[in-house]
């Protein structure tokens, strides 16, 4: 009894084993293990990823964009007709500024308000499929000609279903109210909120869909639709392009947008441009007239004078006087138009009237400044009219623009005053030299004085004259030829490939949110498997010698384990099985002697009885007679692996009940007899601490070659540590995805502690044993290769096997 009373404690000897996973250092190996592990799961993911791509572009309607190439000419109109000055300020705008302008245009409401309008934007007719549904666009197989009474009608589905050629039914929801009914093509229907009548096309077949429905949209849901979908866009700064897209479903319906918002636009371009034209000819034909007429009156006045004196000739003698009073009435005339514009101009400002008519050129404004003044007015005033169709005056960006305006009016007013006091200090000092001069000829006779008088009068409105009409001329031509500022480089047409969803970014998603997924699902499939997963792992860091490993048995599922090294002699088990046997004798090197073996594990389930029972039958066929000895007397399994009867064995042997001679029950195979566990005894510990036990095995060597002993798990009891000190060789069995990477440590731990000299390990479940070469003798293929295991698995039974189900 002493030997057994200094026993290493085993208490908390399993305490290890559920030791944090995440501790452990990175294994290569083990990482390619459990991706082995989850390939079926990670192939899984993958085909799932991408099948759900297909399914995503198979039934998400695409949307195409059809898109237009606009280059502007940014060059002054007014310019090419001779008006420099017009355009002076033109140059102090950047390229990107004007582009900018005009993109704003093209999204602005002047522009989409006019869509509005169009009837193939008014109402939109759609064919319904099995999942989906597709818009008929100017293919459309029926005609709605409605007028609609209740605006709750107004962005709702009227469906259509097509009951024969000549009659459909319709139905639409108003009000919570379903209102239906039955009626024949081309008949006028009126009903709630609705007066229609539904036409057939020349695209109507009685063997398409029949079933339809059609939309009649509000012009705000018109205005919104057009604004969410359109893309202006700068493209190319420094060549002026603009790009003008459309994202739609019907491809088709795409295109026609966009070519019709290049034509709005246009249209709007020189209506614009024709508007400002005008304006500026009906001021020049109102001066024009006036101008006429006072020509008139100055040639009749003259003619009547010479026709009255009958002479027209002047003393040559004051000619240069004469001459030099001409000038200063022509220019006291000149002054005098001008401040009589000016007067014009600043009541119009002040009275806020339009000014585009007051051109800087025909007002012969010298002044750069005030040049620059009022063409910055005229383009607020323009730019504020256009904020007022889309903004209200309690907008901010409203109320900016008319703060500029007030300021610019402002200063226009103030360099109008200034030039006045100017041409006023000028009036009066050609008034001066004139009155000068006249004094000089005061002796004249009053009849030549006259007649110079009716002459410089009669020059001064020709010059006048033939000014406004040279003006008029030049607007004129600049009218006719008003084009617009751009060229359509490339229309929209019909786009082939959808911008989404786009096959190749769907299906790289799909694959790349697989890949991420497998790497995401295999990475905690590392961190949470804390199994032993190879014959590599395993061997790393043992202080044990691996006596072998035993292939996997997947010939058919075993409840309890079996002997079944006597059926199949040649399989993979065997051979590993007899590689095993060559190991022990290399490790007791004790050939004849008579040897006591025992077998173990961490925990119960690696395997223990299944290795004991087939090893102990390799043993026998060398010529040895063995013994088996079922010392797991809490939960036996010896028996079942022969299928016989425990209710006598090892616990009533060792208490005296039992002769060893009725209790050795003989195998299928001559040299293997086995004793089982017998009933559960209450103190299986205390029965193998006593003599009796070593007194068994002595007299059982008598008979037999080897006692093998399969021993209670040691991470559980200390059963097997007691019998693990009273052995020739001890083996432990680890088994392959089962056993925890602790019980290697523990293992350590326990070889440490009591000091085992004669100890190996062997390895249950090794898949691919012929990958590894350990040189046990097992890895050559004579033998069947574990065919006859294998026989008849198909594919289900290998994915059960992958996915562990049973």
């Amino acid at each position: 009894m002493s030997d057994f009373e200094n026993q290493p404690s085993i208490q908390n000897f399993s305490d290890q084993r559920d030791a944090d996973v995440f501790s452990q250092e990175f294994d290569l190996t083990r990482l390619i293990v459990v991706f082995r592990k989850n390939l079926v799961w990670i192939s899984l993911i993958l085909f799932c990823s991408l099948l759900g791509a297909y399914f995503f572009i198979r039934y998400t309607k695409p949307v195409f964009e059809s898109s237009s190439q606009l280059k502007l000419d940014l060059n002054s109109e007014a310019r090419a007709v001779g008006f420099s000055k017009m355009e002076a300020t033109m140059d102090d705008y950047s390229p990107s500024s004007k582009l900018v302008g005009e993109v704003e245009f093209i999204k602005s409401s002047l522009v989409l308000n006019e869509l509005n309008s169009i009837e193939e934007l008014k109402i939109s007719y759609f064919a319904l499929g099995d999942i989906l549904f597709e818009e008929r666009f100017q293919n459309n197989p029926i005609k709605l000609e409605y007028t609609v009474i209740d605006p709750g009608l107004l962005n709702q589905r009227i469906n259509i279903t097509v009951e024969s050629p000549v009659e459909y039914k319709y139905s639409y929801q108003l009000n919570e109210e379903t209102i239906e009914g039955n009626a024949n093509f081309g008949s006028l229907i009126t009903t709630t909120g609705l007066v229609f009548k539904i036409n057939k096309t020349v695209f109507f077949s009685a063997t398409e869909s029949k079933n339809f429905f059609c939309i009649v949209y509000s012009q705000q849901f018109t205005q919104n639709y057009l604004r969410e979908n359109l893309r202006v866009s700068i493209e190319n700064v420094e060549a002026s392009i603009i790009s003008v897209g459309f994202k739609e479903y019907n491809k088709s319906k795409a295109a026609f947008i966009v070519n019709l918002i290049d034509s709005v636009y246009l249209e709007k371009t020189v209506e614009l441009k024709t508007s400002k034209h005008e304006k500026t000819l009906n001021f020049l034909r109102s001066s024009l007239g006036k101008t006429e007429k006072d020509l008139l009156d100055a040639e009749k006045d003259l003619e009547a004078f010479i026709i009255r004196n009958k002479s027209a000739e002047i003393k040559s003698l004051y000619d240069k006087v004469y001459a030099k009073i001409d000038n200063l009435e022509l220019e006291k005339t000149t002054l005098l138009k001008q401040l009589y514009l000016f007067n014009d101009l600043k009541e119009s400002i002040e009275k806020e009237h339009e000014i585009e008519s007051f051109s800087p050129a025909i007002l012969g404004i010298q002044d750069g400044q005030l040049i620059k003044s009022v063409d910055d007015y005229n383009k607020l005033r323009l730019e504020m009219a256009r904020v007022k169709g889309a903004q209200t005056d309690r907008t901010v960006a409203f109320r900016r623009k008319q703060s500029m305006l007030n300021n610019s009016k402002l200063s226009v007013l103030n360099q109008l005053n200034k030039n006045k006091h100017i041409l006023q200090k000028e009036i009066y000092g050609i008034n001066s030299d004139i009155l000068e001069l006249e004094s000089k000829i005061s002796d004249l006779p009053s009849k030549e004085t006259e007649l110079a008088r009716l002459k410089r009068h009669y020059d001064i409105y020709e010059k006048f004259y033939l000014l406004l009409l040279e003006k008029e001329t030049e607007f004129e031509i600049a009218r006719a030829g008003a084009i617009p500022n751009f060229v359509i480089l490339s229309q929209a047409s019909l786009s082939a490939v959808p911008v989404f969803p786009q096959s190749r970014m769907a299906y790289g998603f799909a694959l790349g949110f697989g890949v991420l997924l497998s790497l995401v699902l295999v990475l905690i499939s590392y961190l949470l498997d804390s199994s032993l997963s190879s014959l590599k792992e395993i061997e790393s860091g043992l202080n044990l010698p691996v006596l072998g490993g035993i292939p996997e048995y997947t010939k058919e599922k075993m409840d309890v384990s079996k002997l079944i090294v006597d059926q199949n002699p040649k399989s993979q088990i065997s051979e590993a099985l007899r590689s095993i046997r060559t190991s022990l004798d290399f490790m007791t090197n004790s050939k004849g002697k008579k040897k006591t073996i025992s077998i173990t594990s961490t925990i119960s389930g690696e395997g223990k009885t299944f290795v004991a029972v087939n090893l102990a039958g390799i043993l026998s066929q060398s010529g040895l007679k063995v013994v088996l000895l079922d010392l797991d007397m809490r939960k036996p399994k010896v028996h079942l692996s022969f299928g016989v009867s425990n209710d006598k064995g090892m616990s009533t042997l060792l208490i005296g009940k039992h002769t060893t001679a009725e209790c050795i029950k003989n195998t299928s195979m001559p040299n293997l007899d086995f004793i089982p566990s017998g009933p559960t005894p209450p103190n299986p510990s205390e029965l193998i601490m006593r003599d009796e036990f070593k007194m068994l095995v002595d007299k059982l060597h008598e008979t037999y070659d080897i006692v093998f002993i399969d021993s209670p798990p040691v991470g559980l009891v200390t059963d097997g540590i007691l019998i693990m000190k009273h052995v020739d060789l001890a083996l432990y069995v680890l088994r392959i995805n089962y056993s925890k990477r602790s019980f290697k440590a523990n293992l350590n731990k326990l070889v440490q502690t009591a000091n085992f000299k004669q100890m190996g390990v062997i390895v249950n479940a090794v898949q691919n044993i012929h990958t590894y070469g350990y040189g046990y003798g097992y890895g050559y293929g004579y033998y069947e290769n574990g065919n006859k295991e294998s026989a008849g698995k198909t594919f289900v039974d290998w994915l059960k096997k992958v996915l562990k189900i049973k």
